[in-house]
């Protein structure tokens, strides 16, 4: 048996991007978020809320 990755950042549509503020990366077995340049890391996962913001 032979697992293959799913690129979950090409799969999703515009409407539903996993990354609010941020750009997806794909890695092996799920993906992470990168926070535009002025975002960080919010408490929810996968979204970046402008600095000096509460989330």
């Amino acid at each position: 048996m032979r697992c293959i990755d799913i690129d979950e950042c090409a799969e999703l549509s515009a409407r539903a991007y996993p990354c609010q503020n941020g750009r997806c990366v794909n890695v092996p077995g799920s993906y992470k978020c990168l926070c535009k340049q002025g975002f960080s890391h919010a408490a929810k996962p996968n979204v970046c809320v402008r600095r000096g913001r509460a989330p």
